[in-house]
């Protein structure tokens, strides 16, 4: 009995020895693939060493562009822009939409002021540029200095960076379609689709906004990592959600074709299928 004894508590000694090297051996597998992944998004973050380009797609009223080495100039229907380091400013009658090479739709609101502090991406191919979601991983960070804009993230990467910082904090778009809006009354965010997160300057509290909803933070609010109002929607203006739904059209108007080299993406305008629907200027016929 002792033999048989012994014998069972070496077999399970020799099994349980088993079976921990094979589990050791699994979670040293997936450690080394978790790191692997981490080192490839890593490299791709690092990788943002093309200029991102936007195109304006539409345009009203007076706006005009601030470029610290080309001065100001007005905004022009259809002209490519790099973004980075530019600000632009809209008067009362004015607003404008823009395309940009990462799938982001951006509207620009009337008597607005916008800086584009950066906007990267990294290089893509013909392939990728085919797909109906960004082909690229990408960085941008705006600041909204006065007024509204809206942006348009659908189909954005979820490697991408997409950042409106505020006076009152910093707001982190995911794959949605959001309005954001700085005046007197403090900072006001809300989201006609996906979502979206809101971080406060003393970077310890943060507010997850979601699909159809908004809130508003004053400067007083955001000291305390506090909401000061939750938005009914309701009593949205309804010039708000069509500006929003223009903005989404705007990011499917334009194709942009791959990158070469560093050089920024080329984009190519989408005539809308009313255009082939116009009558031709010289009509002609079949006779036989």
């Amino acid at each position: 009995r002792n033999l048989r004894a012994r014998k069972d508590c070496k077999y399970r000694r020799d099994l349980m020895s088993s079976i921990y090297q094979r589990m050791t051996f699994r979670l040293s597998i997936i450690s080394a693939m978790i790191a692997c992944a981490l080192s490839t998004l890593n490299a791709q973050n690092f990788s943002l060493s093309t200029p991102g380009i936007a195109i304006v797609t539409s345009t009203q009223g007076a706006a005009q562009i601030i470029d610290p080495t080309e001065g100001t100039f007005r905004v022009a229907l259809h002209e490519a822009l790099s973004l980075s380091d530019q600000t632009i400013q809209t008067k009362q009658d004015g607003h404008l939409f823009l395309a940009c090479s990462n799938g982001l739709g951006i509207g620009i609101d009337a008597t607005t002021e916008v800086s584009f502090i950066s906007y990267k991406q990294s290089p893509f191919s013909e392939e990728r540029a085919k797909l109906d979601f960004e082909p690229s991983t990408s960085a941008i960070d705006i600041k909204l200095i006065s007024g509204a804009i809206n942006v348009s993230s659908e189909g954005i990467s979820p490697r991408s960076q997409v950042r409106v910082n505020t006076p009152n904090g910093t707001v982190r778009i995911h794959s949605a379609n959001c309005r954001i809006e700085q005046s007197d009354t403090g900072t006001t965010i809300i989201t006609f689709g996906g979502n979206a997160t809101f971080y406060y300057a003393n970077g310890e509290h943060r507010e997850f906004i979601s699909k159809f909803n908004g809130i508003r933070i004053n400067a007083l609010s955001a000291s305390l990592g506090e909401i000061t109002e939750i938005i009914d929607m309701t009593q949205i203006d309804p010039t708000k959600q069509a500006f929003a739904d223009a903005t989404f059209h705007a990011s499917n108007r334009v194709h942009f074709k791959a990158t070469v080299g560093d050089a920024p993406a080329t984009p190519i305008l989408i005539m809308p299928s009313t255009y082939y629907e116009i009558p031709s200027a010289r009509p002609y016929e079949y006779t036989e």
